[in-house]
């Protein structure tokens, strides 16, 4: 701005401020739903031509039953039904096919004309949504080279529901749509960039005393805990939240979690259920070439030991979730619904970790940064796509990304707690969790000892805490961890055995292991592999691969490396961000590179032995995601603060960009998974945004 504006703006009160860049915001949503609609104002003198539909030809393998009301066609999931009319005439601007029914449809428009007089070209493309008033029209923009010939509407169901095209058109105008949605998303950024910019305050220092900077750091937290909400209900639109299931409807579900939770509940180490006596015969029942060969029926994915079923999932959901809701509704939870309270409860304890990480080594940090970091924080830790696939595999990492956050934000905040009555109790909670979280995954412990050993040693050299605040912190981990290893002997013979050599799946487990040799592609797989990219929304997908594994199975599916969230990039700037926040003790400075950093070098050989144990998919790699989200977000804090300098700015810059790179790389993660649960059971959610963004 120049002087006079500045001088002009300086005057104005801060209501005034923010009235106007609201009205600022507004224009530029405005603006934007404009220039996304203007194909509906270059269509708008168009005159329409509806196609009688006895005239079209149809060219399918399906059965269908042309009248002149539309063309319905039998249930055939992917087999193509073509509508071909081949006397056009005239030079086309645009398609609107329009049809009713049930699923999902792609639909696409291909024509000749004079510049391809003997070769269909495909012109537009999109997936329809049959029963939804919003979804079911496709409006094509068809620009013919001169006079279209022949035009051919091939539509490609994608489930076996009934559908009917009740009317094609050409040339018709295509009108204009508002988007709630875009406008909200786009009136929020806009706000958003404009209040960073124009408004004072925007370098304040986080003063957790003060109301206002704590709304800034809760509000979007809160936010998310909604957005979860209806992220659930996307997931199982036909099933009530909170519902809840029969001890009967959950002993014989496939949720091993609340099997589990049933078995406990009766007394019972063993699954209540009779392996087929012809399991027990087998020379090796844990080879599945063997079971297939043979016919064997068996429970996928249970340990299976001296002829009974076992669960080796760990206990942490049943104790935290399960048994808490059974205790308070007499019903067993819903795998989703289950999901969806450990989600929120790692919403609020990622949030306060980011919080506690700022106290204990950044005070004085930005307000905003704090607050954007929190949410990056959240979505690059696995969070929300873990919610989005809700079933106990993905459940089992969540519970381990909550706890293990748990135990670092009762521990960090315990050492800057002044009140010493309320620091043994978070010391105290921070072993709770710490056992919680060895429950869950305990193969991932290493990473979480790494963090919180140089917190707490240092907090012991300084004499800070002493053998009360220790043993409050150790006092229920090692109880929880003993009662886990009494489990372990008490169903499998052994402390350390957690039965996962037992398990029934896709390979004999008993064979697996670690080689040294693949640790170039355990580090790529579980660090380095990226994400596919499209031009369609969500924009990025999660590819299947192939294992460069020789000489052995190795289990891979759908996978991305934990380098794909961008704030994790943000560690490699750990000097200058840390330099931007001296220590006042050499003590301090030493603990702060090795409480973040730590986990991230011992997280390298977990890799290679994950790897080598359970192979390459997307969930194990939320093992780790945590501490690289907690180191990049630390530093990314530290980079947006006290921003004064050319320098300095450019690096706010930049690391902003990487927290909000996270954000959406973490919500188009949850449209493309391993489960794909929003596509396969609310379709017009998917193909809502599909339409709402470019190129649509």
């Amino acid at each position: 701005m120049n002087l006079k504006l500045r001088l002009w703006w300086g005057r104005r009160r801060f209501w005034a401020k923010l009235a106007l860049l609201f009205a600022a915001a507004l224009a530029a949503t405005l603006f934007t739903e404009a220039f996304c609609n203007l194909r509906a104002f270059s269509t708008q003198s168009l005159q329409p031509l509806d196609l009688a539909m006895e005239s079209l030809q149809v060219d399918s393998v399906l059965p269908c039953e042309q009248t002149m009301d539309g063309v319905t066609a039998e249930k055939g999931k992917n087999q193509s039904v073509d509508l071909v009319y081949d006397h056009v005439d005239v030079p086309l601007r645009t398609v609107v096919v329009a049809m009713t029914g049930e699923g999902v449809l792609n639909v696409s428009v291909s024509f000749t004309d004079e510049a391809s007089a003997n070769t269909l070209v495909q012109v537009y493309s999109v997936y329809c949504v049959a029963d939804d008033p919003a979804l079911n029209i496709c409006y094509a923009t068809a620009e013919s080279a001169g006079t279209a010939k022949e035009l051919r509407i091939r539509l490609i169901p994608q489930s076996d529901d009934l559908f009917t095209v009740t009317r094609v058109t050409l040339n018709a105008p295509i009108p204009f749509q508002w988007q709630p949605i875009r406008m909200a998303l786009v009136f929020a950024g806009a706000l958003l960039l404009l209040c960073a910019l124009f408004l004072r305050g925007f370098n304040a220092a986080y003063a957790s005393g003060q109301w206002a900077h704590r709304l800034i750091v809760i509000v979007p937290l809160v936010m998310l805990l909604v957005f979860s909400l209806f992220l659930a209900q996307w997931i199982q639109p036909d099933l009530p939240l909170f519902a809840g299931v029969t001890d009967e409807a959950a002993a014989a579900s496939d949720d091993i979690y609340a099997v589990l939770f049933e078995t406990l509940r009766a007394g019972r180490l063993s699954v209540a259920l009779t392996p087929n006596a012809e399991l027990a015969q087998m020379e090796n029942p844990y080879d599945q070439s063997a079971r297939v060969s043979k016919g064997v029926r068996f429970k996928f994915d249970y340990a299976y030991y001296q002829g009974n079923y076992y669960i080796y999932y760990g206990l942490a959901p049943v104790l935290t979730v399960y048994a808490p809701y059974y205790a308070l509704t007499g019903k067993v939870p819903a795998s989703r619904d289950a999901t969806l309270l450990m989600a929120w409860l790692t919403i609020l304890f990622v949030g306060w970790a980011v919080c506690g990480v700022a106290r204990r080594y950044l005070p004085g940090v930005n307000v905003f940064a704090l607050s954007l970091s929190c949410v990056t924080a959240v979505v690059s830790a696995g969070t929300l796509f873990l919610l989005s696939s809700a079933d106990f595999y993905y459940l089992a990492e969540l519970s381990f990304v909550c706890f293990a956050t748990g135990a670092i934000a009762f521990g960090l905040h315990a050492t800057v707690q002044e009140r010493r009555r309320l620091r043994f109790v978070q010391y105290a909670l921070s072993g709770v969790c710490f056992a919680l979280a060895a429950m869950g995954r305990p193969s991932a412990m290493p990473m979480l000892a790494a963090f919180l050993t140089p917190l707490f040693l240092c907090e012991l050299l300084r004499k800070r805490a002493r053998v009360r605040e220790a043993a409050a912190f150790l006092i229920p981990a090692v109880l929880g961890i003993g009662a886990i290893l009494l489990y372990n002997a008490a169903r499998f013979g052994g402390a350390f055995d957690f039965g996962s050599s037992y398990q029934l799946t896709v390979a004999d487990m008993r064979w697996s292991g670690v080689r040294l040799a693949e640790l170039p592609q355990a580090l790529y797989h579980y660090l380095l592999e990226p994400l596919g990219w499209t031009n369609r929304f969500p924009y990025l997908s999660v590819a299947y691969h192939a294992s460069t594994a020789a000489g052995r199975y190795t289990f891979t599916l759908s996978n991305a490396g934990v380098l794909v969230y961008p704030v994790a990039w943000a560690a490699l700037l750990a000097a200058p961000a840390f330099a931007r926040f001296p220590a006042a003790a050499p003590a301090l400075r030493r603990e702060r590179w090795w409480t973040l950093l730590l986990p991230l070098i011992v997280s390298l050989p977990m890799m290679l032995i994950s790897y080598g144990y359970a192979g390459a998919i997307l969930r194990y790699t939320c093992d780790f995601r945590l501490f690289y989200a907690l180191a990049g977000a630390g530093c990314a804090m530290a980079l947006m603060s006290r921003a004064d300098t050319p320098e300095r700015k450019a690096l706010s810059a930049l690391c902003a960009a990487l927290c909000v790179l996270s954000f959406f790389v973490g919500f188009g993660m949850l449209f493309d998974n391993e489960r794909d649960y929003i596509l396969k059971n609310s379709p017009q959610i998917y193909y809502g945004l599909q339409r709402m963004f470019f190129p649509y």
